[in-house]
């Protein structure tokens, strides 16, 4: 029995077989993907971090991160090149973004997903990106005027903290919804703006528009807060505010929303077996966050009529920002990108099927209706604005 007790426990105490001491690897941060420059191939870029440089022990004076090139016809190649010219494997378990050109982007995603996706060195829960106007390489190699150190976690910051100006997406949303019926993609836009300031900087904001894998266009920050209104499928969706100008025409005073909890949803609207049109619904809870009225409400009565007034002005104000969105998609990029050919083949697969081989020209042409419910939660418990006495 001693034997047997022996024998079975040498199968228990095993080493990790595919295991990779610290000393032996390169801890990628970020990645970004250009064209190569003969145009034949890509140009694959990889921040990778020095743990020393970042100790809060006893730092080291290097820079705390290492920029490394290599250039070839497919990624699958290029990921095998990069080892060749650095002193440690490539470890990309902490990768965490992929930033894109929109040169490449145009071209279609689908075979650089499909290697991360094979290959399962990258993580599908990295923020994937488009570098606007810019090669993606440039965006990792910008210091910024920010807290972190390297730009790869400043980047990730920027992911992390987005509001409905942007759009947080990772490689795994993007591939399902590339491969949905009746849904399009549209990923976060990294730009590079001139501050008078502070010089370059920067910033996440606005959305790449996809047609299945390939970029066709971009929406501005304005575009993408309407698009999220009309999503609104994660929490960062309902992080914003705006300010609307209330009173009349001759006077200046505005009043700013705070947006917290939001609730969409797109509804197809059938009649005997035929799409008729989609309702849009949006629900936004609000709360009053900057107010320059300063005239007294002399009742409740009074403060209460205020306040709806706030609401049906907002709601106004939501509405047209998400038509004018609507009416782009449908005109200008011909594409649908809030799903509402994927909502119709999830509730009325059987309507799906008579039009999904059309979808595009059905969707471009399809009546559509949005309705907006705006709720003010929190006034923060004033009456009117306070004002300095003379």
């Amino acid at each position: 029995m001693k034997k047997i007790i022996i024998i079975l426990s040498l199968f228990l105490l095993v080493g990790c077989w595919d295991r990779q001491e610290l000393t032996d690897i390169g801890i990628v941060g970020a990645v970004a993907i250009d064209k190569a420059d003969d145009n034949k191939g890509y140009t694959l870029t990889l921040q990778l971090l020095r743990p020393a440089a970042q100790s809060t022990q006893a730092p080291t004076p290097d820079q705390p991160f290492l920029m490394v090139s290599v250039s070839g016809e497919n990624l699958a190649q290029l990921m095998r090149k990069v080892n060749n010219v650095i002193d440690r494997n490539g470890f990309y378990d902490h990768n965490k973004l992929v930033i894109i050109s929109d040169k490449v982007a145009e071209e279609g995603l689908l075979p650089i997903i499909e290697t991360f996706h094979r290959r399962k060195e990258i993580r599908s829960h990295a923020w994937l990106a488009i570098a606007k106007d810019e090669e993606a390489r440039s965006i990792l190699e910008k210091r910024e005027p920010g807290i972190s150190r390297v730009p790869a976690n400043f980047l990730n910051g920027l992911f992390n903290t987005s509001n409905y100006y942007a759009i947080s997406n990772t490689i795994l949303n993007f591939f399902k919804v590339t491969l949905q019926a009746g849904n399009n993609p549209v990923i976060g836009t990294i730009n590079i703006e001139k501050n008078e300031n502070i010089g370059e900087m920067t910033t996440l904001e606005g959305g790449a528009v996809f047609k299945k894998d390939a970029l066709i266009g971009f929406i501005n920050a304005e575009e993408t807060r309407a698009f999220n209104w009309i999503i609104a499928d994660d929490e960062s969706k309902s992080r914003g505010a705006f300010t609307l100008p209330l009173h009349n025409a001759e006077n200046a005073e505005d009043v700013t929303l705070l947006m917290n909890d939001i609730d969409s949803k797109i509804i197809p609207v059938i009649k005997k077996g035929q799409l008729e049109s989609f309702d849009i619904t949006i629900y936004q809870k609000a709360e009053l966050a900057g107010d320059q009225l300063t005239n007294n409400f002399k009742s409740k009565k009074q403060y209460h009529e205020y306040i709806l007034k706030v609401e049906k002005q907002s709601e106004k104000f939501i509405k047209n920002k998400t038509n004018a969105l609507i009416e782009k998609a449908q005109k200008d990029f011909k594409t649908d990108i809030f799903g509402f050919g994927e909502t119709l083949y999830k509730n009325y697969p059987k309507v799906w099927d008579t039009m999904k081989d059309s979808w595009p020209d059905t969707f471009s042409n399809v009546p559509y209706k949005v309705n907006v419910t705006v709720d003010i939660k929190n006034s923060g418990l004033l009456q009117d604005s306070m004002e300095a006495k003379e």
